[in-house]
């Protein structure tokens, strides 16, 4: 299990590495030097948590949906973008809240730009208020951020940073925090620096200033990006928000996102004939939005008719067209268009607005991809090959309200795998280790796919059997278990004698809470082994 622990903190810190350039890539390696820098202050407070660095990692995932013209601008900002800007904290804890492992951490992020004396945001928290986790994170976010370059400033040097920080202490810096995270700055030395680059700017966010209304669009769109998970009415939400902001109801809009054959796939619409364009499916190599996936260039059409590239879209007369790619580190997630029936219906104005949204709109994509990434290794045993009983309980859970809902009956299988203290003793725990792995299997591949198997922990697993009465689950696992009895594992020669022991308890009929549940059925396999040994003794 240590084993296993480690190979999935290590999985996890690797996922989760590959989002720290979502937006800040001017600074490479802020969240490595805010997580290293963390790590020593908690060490100086007594606190070692290895997820506490994964988090500290990422304290302003949430800039994702900050439009980068108003993150990284080199002017002053408004004070209606700097609430914005200020909402990075929220959107953290959101994505942070939403990977199991991690959610206990979830308010230290949201509440690392709070301050000792009340100044901070979003809450205005203050004093003994703000857990000691978030008051250290902040100061190392502070310290790591002044002595980086910004576009608005130069860097500080070491020496300057920590005395800004000096003369905050006790107004924005718990005293005491303050003492031991800058006796830390002087000392600690960052490990492996990853190169600085400042070259972030594209022509467009020095040229381009969004109007107050394009930029209640792109708050929209940065609200919308909390709602992740309901990835079609996210969609949806941004279709709407560009549409209020280019202000041309006749036109229409549309995102196309590639299937796992290479089509591009209408996920979001509005206006036009929706009923036939939502789901449409465009044949490979054709249209603009191919051209557009393939290339990964925006294309501003004011006459399709003259263009050979244009596919037109089932029931849509068109005039003219815009088709911006929705890029992330060079890969193409996506395709953003939007028509309308007349020509030159749109401008040059209109077009770069919608490539700083298409911008915004790619690391949001990409973040949902992540997410899942590092839900799925939550869920996932890597040793077995069956999910975590985290992903059970959620499972649960679902089942639970189907069941209040429709009348669903199900049961509860807890299941010990046998011998497996004598197999490691006598073969190692390598040898113990192919044994889960292959009673892992056999679960998976001998159950219905509509059940649910999990590890519960060593050398316990647990399954859902969808529909089944305690009876019918008995007879299910009768089954199994003689089956398992014909499996074979040979080591050294030596055929190993498999075998699981397993008890049963029912939904409803003996009680309807899982724990409940799993200490009965627990109970009941006890009882099976002991009558197991009794009559094994008696032979």
């Amino acid at each position: 299990m240590a084993q296993h622990s480690e190979l999935l903190s290590f999985q996890l810190a690797y996922v989760l590495s590959l989002l720290s350039d979502l937006k800040e890539r001017e600074v490479l390696a802020h969240g490595h030097r805010v997580a290293q820098y963390a790590r020593e202050v908690f060490k100086a407070f007594g606190i070692e948590d290895q997820n506490l660095y994964y988090v500290s990692l990422f304290l302003d995932i949430g800039k994702l949906v900050v439009p980068d013209i108003i993150l990284y601008s080199p002017t002053k900002i408004v004070e209606e973008e700097r609430k914005l800007s200020m909402r990075h904290t929220i959107e953290s804890e959101k994505i942070i809240a939403s990977i199991p492992i991690l959610r206990r951490y979830a308010k230290f992020v949201r509440w690392h730009h709070e301050r000792y004396n009340g100044s901070g945001f979003p809450d205005g928290l203050k004093g003994d208020e703000i857990p000691l986790e978030a008051q250290i994170l902040g100061i190392c976010d502070a310290y790591a951020a002044l002595t980086e370059p910004k576009p608005q400033r130069k860097s500080y040097t070491s020496q300057e940073a920590i005395k800004i920080l000096e003369s905050e202490r006790g107004i924005k810096w718990n005293p005491e925090v303050a003492d031991k995270a800058l006796k830390i700055f002087k000392e600690f030395k960052i490990k492996d620096k990853v190169p600085v680059d400042i070259n972030l700017w594209e022509e467009i966010k020095r040229d381009y200033r969004p109007s107050t209304g394009r930029l209640v669009a792109l708050y929209r769109i940065a609200d919308a990006i909390g709602q992740i998970m309901e990835f079609d009415d996210f969609l949806n939400l941004v279709l709407e928000s560009v549409m209020e902001a280019i202000r041309k109801p006749e036109a229409h809009y549309f995102i196309l996102i590639p299937d796992d054959e290479g089509k591009l796939v209408v996920r979001a619409t509005i206006g036009g004939k929706e009923e036939i364009i939502m789901g449409f499916r465009l044949p490979i190599g054709r249209g603009l939005s191919s051209y557009v996936l393939k290339s990964g260039k925006a294309i501003f059409i004011n006459d399709v008719t003259k263009d050979k590239r244009f596919y037109p879209t089932p029931g849509d007369q068109v005039g003219s067209a815009m088709a911006v790619p929705l890029v992330f580190k060079n890969e193409i997630l996506g395709v953003v268009v939007i028509e309308s029936p007349e020509k030159d219906a749109f401008s040059a104005d209109d077009f770069e607005f919608i490539k700083l949204v298409s911008a915004t709109l790619a690391g949001a994509l990409k973040v949902a991809k992540m997410v899942k990434m590092i839900k799925d290794l939550a869920f996932y045993d890597y040793l077995t090959k069956v999910h975590t009983f985290a992903y059970f309980e959620e499972k649960f859970r679902e089942i639970k309200k189907l069941a209040e809902r429709e009348g669903l009956r199900f049961s509860i299988v807890f299941m010990d795998f046998d011998n497996l203290k004598q197999i490691n003793d006598g073969f190692g725990h390598f040898v113990g280790d192919r044994a889960l792995e292959k009673f892992g299997l056999f679960l998976k591949e001998n159950l219905r796919e509509s059940d649910v198997v999990a590890r519960y922990g060593g050398d316990e697993f647990v399954a859902m059997l969808i529909g089944a009465s305690a009876t019918e689950a008995k007879q299910v696992m009768e089954r199994l278990k003689h089956l398992f009895k014909e499996e074979v594992l040979i080591v050294n020669g030596h055929k190993l004698e498999l075998d699981f022991s397993y008890g049963i308890s029912e939904y409803k009929v003996d009680s309807s809470e899982l724990q409940d549940l799993i200490k009965i059925a627990d109970s009941r396999m006890y009882m099976m082994k002991r009558k197991s040994k009794e009559s094994s003794d008696n032979q």
